[in-house]
């Protein structure tokens, strides 16, 4: 994750547990870690692991899709970039690899 998604993650997951009413010292209980490893999380200073994101979304009894929906709308706030094509500088001296691994 990028230092603005870790922030956002942080952000949304800190609005959820204390919209739950939960401390942090009782998340890192049910999550069964220190209390800085929440307060890390929620400033963004540490990304979450996939296994991790799982974890925090038991533990608030909430559904994981939830979570990352809640992350997405924040990171699609950010100006998007264009996925562009390689140019055809790139793609011509690659074309005879390109080929071999499509036919293998």
């Amino acid at each position: 994750m990028d230092i603005e998604l870790n922030r956002i993650m942080g952000e949304n997951l800190r609005t959820i547990r204390i919209g739950q009413g939960v401390t942090q010292v009782e998340l890192a209980r049910r999550l069964h870690t220190p209390q800085s490893f929440v307060s890390k999380i929620e400033s963004g200073e540490r990304a979450l692991k996939l296994y991790e994101v799982y974890w925090y979304a038991e533990a608030l009894e909430i559904p994981v899709d939830e979570l990352v929906r809640r992350t997405s709308n924040g990171v699609c706030r950010r100006p998007c970039q264009p996925v562009q094509r390689p140019s055809q500088e790139y793609i011509s001296p690659h074309e005879k690899d390109l080929r071999k691994n499509k036919s293998a």
